[in-house]
């Protein structure tokens, strides 16, 4: 009798919505609290759904089960009914649109980008833009469908007004479809450190629907377009693979012994990048002698360093490193000297 008189009173619908407002905000912070704890690891599928349907897509869920409870236990007249009706529809397909974009992304993100962990996946402004934008449209068209809204009159008029924009943004189409093709076909990744041939160089921070970010070195980005990157001629560090070689040019005396210096050398850089035979998965360092300088005998260190981003202190530590092992060995590193021979004095010069 006391619930009925409740149900009837006009402080029944925002109760009910305050009730599952928390409810649902409860479930989404208990699962963000189970998915984000460190050294646990759910399974992948669980981790997908997690992905999907986080933060607004719960909160949508819970508001459409509110307007349903409200609908069931007040029976409110036709005309509000069918406004709730409306809403409830619009509730729960918006949280359909958000997790199957949602989903697209993370697959297409996945495939795209070559990530193991999902925590370390980075999509693309172009890609979710695009998969936003398609699910925007066909939301409203699924909106519209369901209460008999021909959708004819906008398809003819998306379409004269597709073609006039294709003629006016030339530009932007030509970018748009070469950072597509950029993505698609994976020739550069959001997290690679590529080169260009006009000589930008940087790590690939986004590729958007105009133009592809580059960080460089010096902490600036640089906004390359992406039918420029489409048709340049371009080094990428981490492809195939990220383990790159790093060559440090060095000079010995002509009094050296060679064996001695190939045998120091590599046992200083296998130290400095912490190479293990039988356990690296990396190549042994190498020593190349090159040529008879003219007061050196000139070799090439090659060094395998894990990344584009490790090369210059790798570099900077073997240096080092090889610098006070050659003087406990007694090798040196000459200067460079040169021995002028006088045949004649002229007589004045003598005079002086």
């Amino acid at each position: 009798m006391a619930y009925a008189m409740f149900a009837e009173s006009p402080f029944f619908p925002p109760v009910v919505f305050l009730m599952t407002a928390i409810v649902f905000w409860c479930i989404n912070k208990f699962l963000r609290s189970y998915f984000s704890a460190p050294g646990r690891s759910p399974h992948p599928l669980l981790k997908f759904a997690w992905v999907a349907i986080h933060d607004v897509p719960i909160y949508l869920l819970g508001a459409g089960l509110g307007i349903w409870l409200v609908r069931v236990r007040t029976s409110p007249p036709q005309e509000i009914d069918e406004v709730l009706n409306g809403l409830q529809f619009l509730a729960l397909l918006s949280a359909g649109i958000i997790v199957c974009v949602r989903a697209v992304i993370f697959i297409l993100t996945q495939q795209t980008q070559e990530r193991k962990e999902p925590k370390e996946q980075k999509g693309t402004t172009l890609l979710t833009t695009l998969v936003e934008g398609t699910g925007l449209i066909f939301g409203i068209i699924i909106f519209l469908g369901a209460y008999g809204i021909s959708i004819a009159p906008f398809v003819t008029a998306m379409g004269i007004g597709g073609m006039a924009v294709a003629l006016g943004l030339q530009e932007t189409l030509a970018n748009i479809f070469a950072g597509l093709q950029l993505i698609l076909s994976k020739q550069i990744l959001v997290g690679d450190h590529i080169k260009l041939s006009s000589g930008e160089e940087g790590q690939v921070t986004d590729i958007t629907w105009r133009y592809t970010s580059i960080y460089t070195a010096t902490r600036n980005n640089v906004i390359v377009p992406n039918k420029t990157i489409a048709s340049a001629t371009l080094t990428n560090y981490d492809r195939p693979s990220k383990t790159l070689s790093i060559v440090v040019p060095v000079g010995v005396s002509y009094d050296s012994d060679l064996d001695e210096v190939e045998r120091v050398t590599i046992e200083t850089a296998e130290r400095v990048i912490g190479y293990e035979e039988g356990k690296s998965d990396f190549p042994r360092p190498a020593v190349r002698f090159q040529k008879f300088n003219d007061s050196s005998i000139d070799f090439n260190v090659v060094i395998s360093v894990p990344g584009y981003a490790d090369q210059l202190l790798v570099k900077h530590e073997f240096i080092k490193a090889l610098m006070s092992r050659y003087r406990e060995e007694g090798i040196d590193i000459p200067f460079p000297i040169r021995n002028v021979k006088i045949d004649s004095v002229d007589k004045n010069i003598n005079n002086f």
